[in-house]
């Protein structure tokens, strides 16, 4: 009784977990891309990819964009 219940809540709301985890995902690449993006230019096309393909976007945005290798002056 109590599983079932259970998969029944979880069928019903995983949506909205989905689409609450998408939206964190976004914000937090988001701010991390106004706050360390040199390149305005850069900046605003990776928003746009992480706005427009949200989960995907903001993967590509960790794995490629940011620069782990800091440059010497």
């Amino acid at each position: 009784e109590f599983f079932t219940h259970s998969a029944e809540l979880l069928e019903s709301i995983w949506p909205h977990l989905f689409a609450a985890a998408s939206m964190l995902l976004m914000g937090v690449a988001s701010a991390h891309l106004v706050m360390y993006k040199k390149d305005t230019r850069a900046a605003l096309g990776w928003i746009g990819v992480v706005l427009m393909v949200p989960i995907l976007g903001a993967l590509l945005y960790g794995l490629f964009g940011i620069n782990s290798l800091q440059r010497r002056p």
